[in-house]
């Protein structure tokens, strides 16, 4: 790694790496918002709105009117 020094085996894992230095969260939950740095990360987050309402958020709590 050109910013801490970490060596890895595999350019890979360099890749993923990376994302401890950048802040780069892509991987985005589709019903809170919460970003993620590794697909592993919002797949298990996603485990907390199992039985939960899939209203986009902001929208708890509002009636129709």
């Amino acid at each position: 790694c050109g910013v801490c020094g970490k060596r890895f085996r595999e350019s890979f894992h360099l890749r993923k790496h990376r994302v401890v230095h950048t802040r780069e969260r892509p991987y985005r939950c589709e019903l809170c918002g919460k970003a993620f740095g590794y697909p592993q990360s919002l797949t298990r987050h996603r485990q907390v709105h199992r039985g939960a309402s899939t209203e986009p958020p902001g929208s708890a709590g509002r009636g129709c009117g």
